[in-house]
């Protein structure tokens, strides 16, 4: 006879911290836009001749910058350590 498998729902500390995990990248995907616009400001900034340093001031850059800034990368590492201790607790109650 086989073992019928129950899914585990995680905490709300658990989900909030899993949010966490993988919220900040999917932020910055939405708001980094439609790859096509990505293009078209990247080929503006060439067609300006920014270069270099210069490349800072074009608009791909400044637009990716804004959504980086805007949605900073959190520590992974630290992360998933307070998630696997989270999930340690939950398993030393049950």
């Amino acid at each position: 006879m086989e073992e019928e498998f129950t899914p585990m729902i995680p905490s709300p500390e658990i989900a909030i911290k899993l949010h966490e995990l993988s919220g900040w990248s999917n932020r910055r995907e939405e708001q980094y836009g439609y790859w096509g616009a990505q293009l078209g400001l990247l080929y503006d900034d060439i067609a300006d001749g920014k270069f270099g340093e210069a490349a800072k001031t074009g608009k791909w850059y400044l637009a990716c910058k804004a959504t980086k800034d805007a949605n900073p990368k959190p520590d992974i590492d630290a992360l998933k350590t307070e998630i696997d201790n989270l999930i340690a607790a939950e398993e030393g109650t049950k």
